[in-house]
């Protein structure tokens, strides 16, 4: 780089004519001297760059990248670059964002994996800085190979892991003696006040417990295991027989094959609900869980322990639960059937309406009067239906009854042969009631009242 070639491109550019190419640019001989005396006395490679063109470099840049001066002169970075950078990143594109930052005046340090015209790759830590020269602006790169650096760093790094990994194995081992050796000294003690922590707990939350030896099939059963189904303490043997004797009959294959399953190692948990017989003849059911406690030599379970919970409450309250759902549908559906009806009941009145005022016949339009009643009527029912569905109240008024009620049954007896007296004292006072809902029971006591009369007739 101390002396200029005749056929460096920067030579080439001085003698060329200025016709607005932004590539053409010139550089004073003195200047390039200047220059290229530091870029050959330095250690790092530097490469002089005009846009995102390579235009001049040291020898370290030659070396570095093992090609020659033609090889490198006129290429652009991403020539010597991967597809993409090790964070993913097209490196042409990322290349040129760091050109154009430092065209913003924006000096850029960065690192960035190269590729050597030979193919092999390497680590450089790149700085990018913009300088002038006269009326021209170059960039300057000075990239230090960092391959070395690079190995080392991931070296201590593993290094520093493993450190730590072997450091924490150590605290771990060592914390783990201390802990045998605590539980050593405070086995005893531990184990007696664990005792009476469970006798505790088991007493407040009112469980049995039982105690099954896989071995000998023996089993336990504590006094809350009796009482809770409302026994005497050993009202019957400790014997698996006794208790299957006493769990439904439609739930005993079912838990047998929770605890088959559980024992054999099919599913991880024993959490069975059932049916167990209580002393006053009744059901009530019953919540078991177990763990197995106790293995052999060959690791086959030798001891299943588990305990009893009355969960009769909790069942009651999830059928109410699912007894509410049932009926919140069922409202849901009679709403539905209520406006649908009530839609089919306008289109009758209408029709009825208009035959109404296309007759003359008093006769006929007496009959109509009397489907406009009923039709009204039906609307009313389907009101309570609407009322029902949404869970609202009935509408109740204050008014007197014996109008109401005459009405009533007259309505309900008209197109029969049947005849009906009232008998209603004059000074009955006044009541609140909803006229729907009592028109609804009132017509029901008629028209039940007159079939029990067509039938004895």
């Amino acid at each position: 780089m101390t002396e200029i070639a005749e056929n460096d491109p920067i030579k080439e550019k001085e003698k060329a004519p200025n016709n607005g190419d932004p590539n053409q640019f010139k550089v004073p001989q003195q200047s390039k001297q200047k220059y290229g005396q530091i870029c050959e006395s330095a250690n790092d490679a530097i490469i002089i760059m005009k846009h995102d063109k390579f235009i001049d470099c040291n020898q370290k840049a030659l070396e570095l990248f093992e090609c020659t001066r033609s090889d490198i002169i006129g290429k652009s970075v991403h020539n010597f670059s991967p597809k993409k950078q090790p964070d993913g990143r097209d490196s042409k594109t990322k290349g040129l964002e760091k050109i154009a930052a430092v065209n913003q005046d924006v000096p850029q340090l960065f690192e960035w994996l190269y590729i050597s015209k030979n193919g092999n790759q390497f680590d450089a830590e790149i700085h990018l800085n913009k300088f002038y020269q006269g009326d021209n602006d170059f960039i300057i790169a000075v990239i230090r190979n960092i391959s070395k650096r690079k190995l080392a760093e991931d070296d201590l790094r593993a290094s520093k892991q493993q450190l730590e990994a072997q450091n924490e194995q150590l605290i771990a081992t060592e914390q783990q003696l201390l802990a045998e050796i605590e539980v050593r000294k405070d086995f005893e003690k531990a184990l007696k006040e664990s005792e009476e922590r469970l006798d505790l707990a088991m007493s407040v939350a009112n469980d049995g417990i039982w105690d099954w030896n896989l071995t000998s099939d023996s089993v336990y059963f504590d006094e809350r295991y009796y009482t809770i189904a409302g026994y005497e303490v050993n009202a019957f043997p400790q014997t698996l027989k006794e208790f299957q004797k006493r769990v439904h009959p439609d739930d005993l294959d079912h838990v047998k094959s929770q605890a088959d399953k559980y024992l054999k190692g099919a599913i991880d948990t024993f959490d069975v609900e059932f049916r167990f017989a209580h002393a006053n003849q009744n059901w009530i059911w019953i919540r078991s869980r177990g763990k197995i406690v106790e293995h052999d030599n060959d690791g086959v379970p030798t001891r299943f322990v588990g305990t009893h919970a009355d969960i009769t409450a909790r069942k009651a309250a999830e059928e109410s639960l699912s007894n509410m759902q049932k009926l919140e549908s069922l409202g849901i559906l009679a709403g539905g059937i209520a406006h649908d009806f009530n839609n089919l009941m306008q289109s009758i009145f209408g029709y009825i309406d208009l035959a109404i005022s296309q007759t003359k016949e008093d006769r006929v339009v007496k009959f109509l009067n009397e489907a406009m009643n009923s039709i009204e009527r039906a609307s009313d029912l389907t009101g309570q239906l609407l009322t029902f569905a949404k869970g609202g109240s009935p509408v109740k008024k204050l008014a007197p009854l014996s109008p109401f009620i005459q009405k009533t049954v007259k309505f309900a007896l008209s197109g029969s042969n049947i005849s009906c007296r009232f008998s209603i004292p004059d000074n009955l006072p006044a009541c609140e009631y909803d006229e729907n809902q009592m028109a609804q029971v009132i017509d029901n006591i008629v028209i039940n009242a007159n079939s029990i009369n067509c039938i004895s007739s």
